[in-house]
């Protein structure tokens, strides 16, 4: 890679980003239609069709348009491979998101699965779905199969500092993903122990499997919440739970100062977009059921820790 190269390109792109100010007037706009003739106004985003198209479905594939802008300094395969799984979150989470509205309709699942067919999850899918899943357990499904496979392509494709900056990212969110899992399950559903165990990724960072034995086993819901505030992540829980996308964006950051001559800068610049195209998702969603834009502005997901109001 050039990261020389690369890193100026990054941080021309990181500057057409959204700025705190855009997100308080998206979100302070009245209806989604004045929301997306903001955005349409914005440079990124002018591009925008207002066509009855799903702004969704406009939106999502900027992950993979982006990372295509940067590919050109990219000349490593492997790298490159590595890449292509990781940017296969944008279809897990669409895919979950069209579920959850299928099933809300009553839609059957293999009908469902059916239109999933020139995807490239849908084998994975089809191969694994049963007639008696709950939409639950076909999410964690999508999930264990999207981590594992990130975790076995980091292994198989990068190597020195490119392979370290990997693991550290994608363990954290590993690491928080188990433990957002098991806090909010204790605290608001109480399920059985065998079925937390199914709940939870099979890898391994720096939450051992020990201690998520003994988060999953503990009775005491207080004890449970003392574990893992003791943990390195506990900055990032509080009552309303895990903040994965600011222990993964943390750990992006940390990587980019400790390794700047490697990935980390590429990772960095993804994850800032993903949250960017999730907010705006959530904001537009928001405006169509008229929620408040002070509200609005606490359900984003920020680069820092400042809560921010409109």
């Amino acid at each position: 890679m050039k990261y020389s190269a690369i890193n100026a390109k990054i941080a021309g792109m990181s500057a057409k980003l959204l700025s705190q100010d855009d997100y308080i007037e998206l979100c302070s706009c009245l209806t989604m239609h004045n929301a997306v003739a903001m955005l349409k106004s914005h440079g990124a985003y002018s591009w925008i069709r207002n066509d009855g198209t799903s702004i969704e479905t406009q939106l999502f594939p900027l992950l993979e348009y982006d990372f295509a802008k940067l590919c050109s300094f990219i000349h490593d395969t492997n790298i490159r491979k590595y890449f292509e799984c990781l940017l296969r979150k944008r279809e897990v989470f669409v895919i979950k998101k069209e579920l959850r509205l299928a099933y809300s309709e009553g839609v059957n699942a293999n009908s469902f699965i059916e239109t999933l067919e020139n995807g490239g999850l849908y084998k994975f899918i089809k191969d694994t779905f049963k007639p008696a899943m709950e939409m639950s357990q076909i999410e964690i499904l999508l999930d264990l199969h999207y981590y594992t496979s990130l975790w076995r392509a980091k292994n198989r494709y990068l190597s020195g500092a490119n392979k370290a900056v990997a693991t550290h990212v994608s363990g954290t969110e590993i690491d928080m993903y188990n433990l957002s899992r098991i806090y909010g399950l204790k605290r608001h559903y109480n399920p059985s122990k065998e079925l937390m165990y199914k709940y939870i990724l099979p890898i391994n960072y720096k939450v051992s499997s020990e201690i998520i034995g003994q988060l999953i086993e503990t009775d005491n819901e207080t004890h449970m919440t003392e574990l893992i505030r003791g943990m390195t992540y506990g900055a990032y829980f509080t009552e309303g739970g895990g903040d994965f996308y600011r222990a993964a964006f943390d750990s992006c950051k940390r990587a980019k100062i400790k390794k700047p001559n490697s990935i980390a800068q590429v990772l960095h610049y993804l994850l800032k977009k993903e949250m960017e195209i999730r907010n705006i998702v959530s904001i537009l969603e928001s405006l169509n059921y008229s929620i408040e834009p002070n509200e609005i502005m606490n359900k984003l997901h920020y680069t820092d820790r400042r809560e921010v109001h409109a």
